[in-house]
């Protein structure tokens, strides 16, 4: 698997956990750059812990660790964990689901069932867009420009979609490039990208350091743009099992055999923040861009059996484009006190990143623990960081 296809395993861009460390942002991309010596924690990161072992790294030659891709599995870990906590079901940032299964129970009393709104609950909360996510190509092949001795790097292009929408991927990829900022002047948009994030991930194959000054050998020539977004005329369908008997089939769209009846239908916020979704049976109109009465009767005259919905879900971004700042800082804290021991000396573990890690159930000089009471039967662990997520956690179930 290409290097580049971890990055986008995690909702929280790798960039963020790098900041919120205090890493020198072109060492942890493993590369040089002018103003940026190798002295106090820099450390060239490569993108497996084995790389380590490259001597042609500047001075570094032991396994320390971690690499980019441990930094990334915990990461998808801490996401994970905080969002499966029971009576959760939220993840910390925007996740898109696909064709979730949802088992139907018919009402008890009599109903219309092909025109009436009925409801259902999707696993995940917090349900901010129900529809399909779809990468539409703006521009394949951009040129991004760079600027002699500058961090930021710009690629331009002409587009009547909005900023919020842009997004640019490695070429030939749908792995994004995370994070830009985009700014529109009417359909001129201006996306702008650190240097330090624009690294030919093919030189990521073992730890030779990356020199940001050369664009032509080391940088990427170009970049895809697409527009990221969730198509809403297709939202949910609904499933009935074949209805056949010994004496033949019973409706005619249904005969199949081992194959499901279906019907398209639109979804209503009957609470989103739980994950309480109404439908209707319809049909979309592309002209119209709106939803209309189906055209047909639901197969077999009863409920249907499943329903299949896609949607994104997750916490409010406040402001960001990728993740809230809230939800950022305790994703990374838990990712740093989620990462495996490894080598390490004076000069290879930030402390930040050892702040986080420090156990917090070691006891005292005078024999006394630095837990709370209610930190004691935390899932997560009894390091900072864990500490830290699962008192966000206890505060947003009691929100």
């Amino acid at each position: 698997m290409p290097y580049e296809e971890d990055l986008g395993l995690t909702i929280l861009p790798l960039e963020y956990f790098r900041r919120m460390m205090g890493l020198d942002p072109y060492h942890f991309w493993q590369m040089t750059f002018t103003n940026h010596p190798m002295e106090g924690y820099s450390q060239i990161y490569p993108h497996e812990r084995w790389m380590y072992g490259d001597q042609t790294m500047p001075a570094r030659s032991a396994k320390r660790g971690p690499g980019r891709h441990d930094i990334i599995q915990a990461i998808a870990n801490a996401e994970s964990a905080i969002a499966t906590v029971s009576e959760f079901d939220t993840w910390p940032g925007p996740l898109y689901t696909e064709n979730e299964k949802v088992i139907l129970q018919a009402p008890k009393q009599t109903t219309m069932y092909r025109t009436l709104p009925f409801s259902l609950l999707t696993r995940w909360k917090h349900i901010q867009y129900v529809g399909v996510q779809t990468y539409t190509p703006i521009l394949a092949g951009a040129v991004p420009v760079y600027v002699v001795g500058s961090d930021d790097v710009t690629i331009a292009v002409n587009t009547t979609i909005v900023a919020d929408e842009i997004a640019i991927c490695y070429p030939g990829t749908q792995v994004q490039i995370r994070p830009i900022t985009v700014t529109k002047i009417g359909n001129a948009a201006t996306i702008t990208v650190k240097r330090w994030l624009m690294g030919d991930p093919a030189l990521w194959i073992d730890g030779a350091t990356i020199d940001a000054t050369d664009v032509v050998a080391n940088l990427l020539a170009t970049v895809d743009v697409y527009r990221v977004w969730i198509d809403h005329s297709q939202q949910i369908l609904l499933a009935w099992e074949p209805d056949i008997s010994m004496c033949g089939c019973l409706a005619t769209d249904s005969c199949a055999i081992c194959q499901h009846a279906t019907r398209t239908a639109c979804a209503m916020n009957r609470n989103y923040k739980i994950g309480h979704v109404s439908f209707q049976a319809s049909t979309y109109d592309a002209i119209t861009d709106t939803w209309t009465e189906l055209s047909t009767c639901y197969p077999n005259g009863r409920f249907p059996d499943y329903a299949y919905i896609s949607y994104q879900h997750g916490f409010e971004l406040n402001g960001d484009r990728y993740m809230s700042r809230k939800w950022s800082e305790i994703v990374a804290y838990l990712a740093a006190a989620n990462l495996p021991d490894y080598v390490y000396d004076a000069t290879s573990q930030p402390d930040i990143m050892y702040y986080w890690r420090e156990e917090m159930a070691t006891p005292n000089e005078f024999g006394g623990r630095q837990l709370a009471m209610a930190d004691i039967d935390n899932p997560f662990g009894s390091k900072r960081g864990h500490i830290q997520a699962w008192r966000a956690v206890r505060q947003a179930v009691g929100d």
